[in-house]
Order: C-alpha cells, then sequence, then structure tokens
C-alpha cells in the first residue's frame, strides 16, 4: 500500500504527512479506501543525509491495523547565492558562478562550483538601458541523485566608471627626440571601469588617432581612446607641441699679444642650451689650445649637443702677435659684431721722427697728423706747401694742388738709402708643421718700415728742392 522509495529535500520533510506516502488501501471486506486520514508513519530526520526507513500505519474502522514499509532519502544537495554587480557595456558579460556562493551534494559534501551541474534557466540584460535596476536570474541544479532544484540571485547593472585624462606635452625637436603614447596619459588621473588606477599595462587598451613627428617642429593634436572590458569606450584629447630647440652657440676670433694668458672663454661670445638658459665654457666641449707664448694663428672649436641631440659647432680664430691691433674680428654663429668704442691702438713703430730741409722736426703720431714738404719748383713757389694727412694708414694721401714730378737724381749721385734696423726686419715666413702654430711676421713690422721709408723720401724730395733753389738764385746773382 506505500508508494515507491522516494527523495525528498529537507525543507520538505516537515511538511510530508503518511497520506502523501500511501498509494492505495483496501479494507476488511476488500473494498478501496478512499480516506486516508488515519494513517500515520514513523518520523523522517530531515538533517540525516540518506536513506531512511518509514513504517505507515492504518486502522480500519473496525479496529483491523495494517502496516507498509518503505524508503526516505533526504537529499541535502543545496546551491546557496548571492547578488552581484555587474558593469554594463556593449561586451559586459556576466558568469553564472559569480552568484553562486556554495555548491553541495546529496549527503551534504561540498561540491566545487565549476564541477556541480548549474544551468542558467533566466540570465540578466547587461545594457545601459538596465543600470540601476536589479534583475532576477534563476539557476538549475543537478545533484548526484539526478534531482534537480532551482534556485534566484540578483543581478544590477552598474556604470563604468572609467576615466581618460589626456596631458599636453611639449618636445625639444631633435635627432633622439621621441614620443611614445604613455607620454601623452596622465595616468594619475586615469582610472579602469572598476575605479582601479589605469597604468602603463593598460597601454594597450588606449590608442590615438595620429602619431607626432618629433623631429618636426609643430602642433599635434590628438584624440585619445580607451576600451574598457565592458567595451564603454572613453575619449580624451591631449596636445603635442613640438618646438625648435634655443640651442645656441656663438663664438669670434681674437688676436691677443705674445706672451698674454689665454682662456676658452675668451672667445666665447654667448651660449644657451635647449631652453634658452646659459651655459659656461665649461659645460661646452673644447678642442685646440692656443700657446700664447708662440706667435701664429689658432684654430679653436666649441661643440655643444643638448638634450634633443642637436648638435652646434663653431671655430674660432686665435691670432698670437706681438703687437695686436683692433681689427674687426670676425664672429661665428650670429654672433653680433662688438662696436668699435672709438678707441685707438697705438703701434710703436707710428712715430718717426724724421728732420726735413729747412731742419724741422716732423713728427707723426698716428692721429692724422700733416707733415709739411717745401716745395721743390724754386722761388716761383707759389708759398702753398702740400699736406698729407695720416691718420693710422686709412685715409689716403692728398694734395691741395697738382704733384710735381719728383727730380730723379744722377747715378753718381749717391742717395741716402733707407735701411730697417734688424729687429724691424720682417722674418721669413715658412709653412707649418702639422699641430704648431703658423709663425707671422709681426703686425708693426711692415706699417712701421712704410713709415720710415715714406719719411725718408720726404726729406730727399725737401733736401733736392733746397738744393734746386740754391743753385737758380746763385745763377741769378
Amino acid at each position: 500500500m506505500a508508494q515507491p522509495d522516494r527523495i525528498v529535500w529537507p525543507q520538505a520533510v516537515s511538511n510530508l504527512k503518511g497520506v502523501d506516502l500511501v498509494r492505495s488501501v483496501t479494507d476488511a471486506d476488500g473494498q478501496p479506501v478512499t480516506e486516508f486520514t488515519n494513517v500515520t508513519m514513523t518520523a523522517i530526520d530531515a538533517t540525516k543525509a540518506g536513506v531512511q526507513s518509514v513504517q505507515l500505519t492504518y486502522t480500519d474502522r473496525v479496529g483491523n491495523v495494517v502496516t507498509a514499509t518503505m524508503n526516505v532519502t533526504v537529499d541535502l544537495a543545496a546551491v546557496t547565492t548571492t547578488g552581484v554587480q555587474i558593469i554594463a557595456g556593449p561586451n559586459a558579460t556576466w558568469d553564472k558562478m559569480a552568484n553562486v556562493v556554495t555548491v553541495t551534494d546529496s549527503l551534504g559534501r561540498v561540491v566545487a562550483s565549476h564541477q556541480a551541474d548549474i544551468k542558467v534557466v533566466t540570465g540578466p540584460d547587461l545594457s545601459a538601458a538596465m543600470i540601476g535596476r536589479p534583475q532576477t536570474v534563476v539557476l538549475a541544479y543537478t545533484d548526484d541523485l539526478g534531482q534537480t532544484q532551482r534556485v534566484t540571485a540578483t543581478v544590477t547593472t552598474i556604470k563604468s566608471q572609467a576615466q581618460l585624462t589626456g596631458r599636453d606635452i611639449t618636445i625639444i625637436a631633435g635627432p633622439n627626440a621621441t614620443w611614445t603614447l604613455s607620454d601623452s596619459i596622465d595616468w594619475s588621473k586615469s582610472v579602469t571601469m572598476t575605479g582601479q588606477p589605469l597604468t602603463p599595462m593598460n597601454l594597450a587598451e588606449v590608442t590615438a588617432n595620429s602619431v607626432p613627428n618629433a623631429q618636426v617642429p609643430g602642433q599635434y593634436d590628438l584624440l585619445l581612446r580607451y576600451v574598457d572590458g565592458a567595451g564603454n569606450v572613453i575619449s580624451s584629447t591631449a596636445t603635442v607641441s613640438v618646438i625648435a630647440s634655443r640651442s645656441t652657440l656663438q663664438v669670434q676670433d681674437s688676436q691677443i699679444k705674445l706672451g698674454s694668458s689665454w682662456r676658452a672663454s675668451d672667445n666665447l661670445v654667448t651660449a644657451t642650451d635647449h631652453a634658452g638658459n646659459q651655459l659656461m665654457a665649461g659645460q661646452l666641449t673644447v678642442t685646440g689650445t692656443v700657446d700664447t707664448n708662440v706667435a701664429g694663428v689658432y684654430q679653436v672649436t666649441y661643440a655643444y649637443t643638448d638634450v634633443a641631440g642637436n648638435v652646434l659647432r663653431r671655430t674660432a680664430t686665435v691670432t698670437v702677435v706681438a703687437n695686436p691691433t683692433d681689427p674687426d674680428d670676425g664672429d661665428h654663429g650670429g654672433t653680433p659684431s662688438v662696436p668699435d668704442d672709438g678707441g685707438t691702438t697705438t703701434d710703436p713703430g707710428d712715430n718717426v721722427d724724421t728732420t726735413n730741409p729747412d731742419g724741422g722736426l716732423v713728427t707723426d703720431d698716428g692721429t692724422g697728423d700733416q707733415v709739411d714738404v717745401p716745395d721743390s719748383t724754386g722761388p716761383t713757389d707759389s708759398g702753398q706747401d702740400k699736406t698729407i694727412t695720416s691718420n693710422n694708414g686709412e685715409q689716403a694721401a692728398t694734395s691741395q694742388r697738382q704733384a710735381q714730378p719728383m727730380p730723379v737724381a744722377h747715378r753718381s749721385q749717391a742717395a741716402p738709402s733707407l735701411r730697417l734696423p734688424a729687429e724691424k726686419q720682417a722674418p721669413s715666413v715658412g709653412t707649418s708643421q702639422p699641430g704648431q702654430a703658423t709663425i707671422l711676421p709681426q703686425t708693426d713690422e711692415s706699417a712701421s718700415g712704410q713709415r720710415a721709408m715714406f719719411a725718408g723720401m720726404i726729406s730727399i724730395a725737401g733736401l733736392l728742392g733746397s738744393l734746386g733753389a740754391v743753385m737758380r738764385r746763385r745763377r741769378h746773382n
């Protein structure tokens, strides 16, 4: 009269009654009984897993007692769940096991969730339209006894927290200048969809619409895109300004006195780094040296490489002489020329004393002196002397009237010879050997010799003129 053995869930045991286990009952007359309210059963322990024997007892109206037994198995298999939040997005995914906390088999033993037979009956909608609205999902678990039970869980979609912040940067153009996408991202202000800091490890998820050329000055406007784990696209902008280096290097040529001191900084006009900050000579690479004890021409090269790899190189010429003039030294690297301050350079050979035929003293002081030359034409002279203006050799000689041809002395008349002192004679100039300075004649030797010769010629002309005048007076008498 009992039903076949059955499996029940623990939660169903408390509601189970004897009538639920009876299949059929007949009375003493063999007639079917449809009323089973007087059927009793032994208790079932809902906490005890496995098979339990249950005895059913039926007493008819005349007191006859009938019993039957059956097996009831308590299935302790269960699934516990919890609610979860999922970031909404085009690529958002939901894992059913995220809602599963524990799984047990029929005997109440824990089963690894990934080994449990759990299927989705009803899943969630992960689109942005459902953000903030809890949804109920239904899962079905089939245990080792083949029993299937359904459980529910809650899934709520939320908005992505992803943020991408671009960073404006400036690059100095040059051979070594580089740009990477990471340079244009402000990592301190960028986060993932879960609110965790975005790091260079996520760089593969960020793209830019173009690549700046770090060797070509210009402004490059970038559109940055970050795709988070749910497929949401976050955009930002950044500007890359590629500017020309402000590095400069300017040197100048110079002429220095034999035996004086020289430093590399003497020929450096100005030098600046990529940002325009002033550089000292010690921050440059200087090749070449100057031996101030040997007259000659020296080449000194200055070089500087800035942070972007731009190389600047300039060469200055240093001339070592006995008596420096004040030349308009060239400068290199676009250095403005140094204006003449109006000063003069005194040449020891400028002052040459010559006695004219009249017994006067002619002195050249190098500042535009006037030298009086007696007229060689005799008494018919108008009395106006010729004037020669000398301004350190810069102005040509001029005459107030047409110059008369100078008489040529007869071969038998020995003209005074002009000879420079031995120390004033120009030394021979030879070809310099490699690594040696080129030996130059002293700057005052040529100029002083010419002035001495010119003064001598004036004295001779004056003497000849005076002799001619004396002879005419004698013939006249």
